[in-house]
């Protein structure tokens, strides 16, 4: 379970962004795989999916990742290694079965749910999350809002945030709060920076606050993102890079 709240901070990972649609028919339409992997010495987390991306939206269905940990939400390679929602949880205790992921946009305004069944109880993971980017204030590119809240029936993880980009640099801050007995807060500071046109690179540090207000001693991680062309996307970071037991985590993604 330690893995899993690691939290610094990338659904499988997303599949590389598909050419625009050309038209009615079968050019509208791309497939993608994606692998996540992330290993500490606690425990360890993988995730395998194929995709389907349409001119509406994408769909993602074998065992992808929550909604709650969308690459969107933190910085570039460290998504993996920092999730913080129940479906990581459950696959870190190698409890997680099949799921399904959906992503759909129109303008700024993007929604992504998902659903996952945890196999020891037969519970069902459900997850919905938005984001909001608005391009309209000065000195700024692109100023974004996101959100999102997961559930088992019993227990809640929700996790709000924003971020501001400006040239090749974006920053991000956001608050999750963990289910549980425990209450605990997790609060994420994160900068990306897009180095050329192909190699994202991402720091970041993030501190969690028991329900009590003990705080746990902030955690930092690095990470990157490698466009390689033609569908090809690589990505990974390792967090709590002081601490005891870091975490180490891997994505790849491919489009055809």
């Amino acid at each position: 379970m330690r893995a899993a709240v690691f939290l610094i901070a990338f659904a499988a990972t997303p599949l590389p962004a598909a050419e625009p649609p050309r038209g009615p028919g079968p050019e509208a339409v791309s497939f993608g795989f994606g692998l996540d992997i992330a290993q500490s010495e606690a425990s360890d987390r993988g995730y395998a999916a194929i995709g389907l991306s349409f001119e509406f939206g994408e769909i993602s269905f074998g065992r992808p990742r929550s909604a709650l940990d969308d690459p969107r939400f933190s910085a570039p390679g460290l998504s993996v290694a920092s999730e913080r929602s129940l479906v990581s949880a459950a696959a870190a205790s190698n409890d997680l079965g099949p799921g399904v992921q959906f992503r759909g946009a129109i303008e700024g305004l993007s929604v992504t749910s998902s659903w996952h069944r945890r196999t020891s109880d037969e519970t069902d993971l459900v997850a919905v999350t938005g984001r909001y980017d608005y391009q309209g204030l000065p000195q700024t590119d692109t100023v974004a809002f996101y959100g999102g809240a997961e559930t088992d029936g019993t227990e809640d993880v929700f996790r709000l945030g924003t971020s501001v980009t400006r040239g090749r640099a974006t920053a991000g801050l956001d608050v999750t709060r963990e289910g549980g007995a425990d209450a605990a807060r997790v609060s994420q500071l994160y900068i990306g920076l897009e180095v050329g046109e192909r190699l994202l690179l991402g720091i970041a540090g993030a501190r969690r606050t028991q329900a009590s207000g003990d705080a746990d001693p902030a955690q930092y991680g690095v990470g990157a993102e490698f466009n390689a062309g033609n569908g090809r996307v690589l990505s990974g970071g390792v967090t709590d890079l002081t601490g005891d037991d870091p975490t180490f985590g891997f994505s790849v993604g491919f489009q055809f």
